[in-house]
């Protein structure tokens, strides 16, 4: 085990295992796993034509999309919504909630485990990172995020390692968050600071025709 910053330092070789690009090591995979992995990359093509073909209507459902999912091993809740041109390094690493809905060109760097909770929405260009480097020796460790229900991100917003955000999170267009956010706060800029408190009725929240 190589030195890092905390408990979620890993060694090298166990970064790269995390690391790995989908639900199997290609080196050690047989014919059925190798089917699998051909399988999903067919239901993200797929996906992408539904989604130019009029998925991208908000009631429109995407069943590509979730058997693309399913493929990769991505726990996901009932309702899903995905936009064209989205990447996860470690899909097994990945736990969407009930109704989440993701933007276009969302990269997910999940060395570590990445968990969205429920009705979250995010635009596009939505990035999460979950890896790093100690600034001092350059080691690479993983930190798992972790964010709440009702979270709502707007264009290019970038999450990184350790983060865990709280219910009911406003997160402005361009904003960076490298620290813990509390429930019920709009934070902005980089790094991204709460800049005011807000109160939701569950009652009035608004639900997709898509779920």
């Amino acid at each position: 085990m190589i030195d890092g910053p905390d408990e979620f330092a890993v060694s090298t070789n166990d970064f790269r295992q995390r690391s790995s690009p989908g639900p199997l090591h290609f080196k050690r995979s047989g014919v059925k796993e190798l089917a699998l992995w051909w399988l999903a990359g067919m239901f993200n093509f797929l996906s992408n034509i539904e989604f130019s073909l009029g998925a991208n209507v908000a009631h429109r459902r995407q069943p590509a999309r979730r058997l693309y999912l399913r493929a990769m091993g991505i726990a996901h809740g009932r309702h899903v919504f995905i936009g064209p041109h989205f990447h996860v390094r470690c899909p097994a690493n990945l736990t969407l909630g009930e109704r989440c809905g993701i933007g276009s060109y969302a990269r997910i760097w999940n060395y570590a485990p990445v968990k969205l909770g429920d009705d979250f929405l995010s635009a596009a260009g939505l990035t999460i990172n979950s890896g790093g480097h100690d600034v001092s020796t350059m080691v690479p460790f993983s930190k798992p995020v972790s964010i709440g229900d009702r979270v709502w991100c707007g264009v290019n917003v970038t999450i990184l390692a350790g983060v865990t955000i709280g219910d009911d999170v406003v997160i402005g267009a361009g904003s960076v968050v490298t620290e813990d956010l509390p429930s019920n706060v709009v934070a902005v800029g980089v790094p991204a600071r709460v800049v005011r408190t807000i109160e939701r009725d569950p009652e009035k929240y608004w639900r997709p025709r898509w779920a």
